[in-house]
């Protein structure tokens, strides 16, 4: 029996870790942006379901397709690839979770972990922008995804930018007026 603390490690492990197949979009999802850097392929989904107030997912992929290891800092889950999104031009806040998950803080880079991509496989994460980001207004969102990686002790950036994230209005609600409500019956004195 595995130990309830144990689980979301191999939960990680099995989504991560699952080589070049381990990106399956479902049908929620579609696909926004592939980019190629090389041997190194980024690609980016989003849900097809984007309303303002509702989880919009993003599930970041990078494949390593070349013949030598490829390395990058790990600090966190929520950090492991860099996604920025604006509005009208300009960078929408973060939400009160975003702030403290993706804050960029000067001790974040001591305690990283260098990690590595062998060719073949590739890296997989799934995102709610929305617990992220305050994703709460109508309009056409832009999506940036970013990731920082070392072959060689050479830098490479992988970046997929200016990806179309709509977010819609969710439908109105009719809320209940007076003229909704049964009249109430007069009560009757008792006998």
């Amino acid at each position: 029996m595995i130990g309830s603390n144990r689980l979301p490690i191999l939960l990680f492990c099995m989504v991560c870790c699952l080589g070049p197949y381990a990106i399956a979009s479902d049908n929620n999802m579609s696909e926004a942006k592939n980019i190629k850097n090389g041997n190194l392929s980024l690609r980016v989904s989003l849900s097809t379901t984007r309303r303002a107030g509702e989880s919009i997912w993003c599930e970041v992929g990078l494949i390593n397709g070349g013949q030598a290891d490829v390395s990058y800092h790990h600090i966190s889950e929520w950090r492991l690839f860099l996604i920025a999104i604006a509005l009208n031009g300009q960078d929408v806040p973060l939400t009160q979770f975003g702030k403290i998950e993706l804050s960029n803080n000067e001790g974040n880079a001591k305690r990283s972990v260098l990690k590595k991509v062998r060719p073949g496989e590739q890296l997989v994460r799934r995102y709610n922008l929305a617990r992220l980001f305050d994703l709460s207004l109508e309009g056409k969102y832009e999506l940036s995804v970013a990731k920082e990686l070392e072959e060689n002790k050479k830098k490479i950036v992988v970046k997929a930018e200016k990806i179309e994230l709509m977010v819609e209005e969710p439908p109105a609600e009719r809320m209940e007026t007076e003229t909704d409500v049964p009249p109430r019956r007069p009560e009757t004195p008792p006998k």
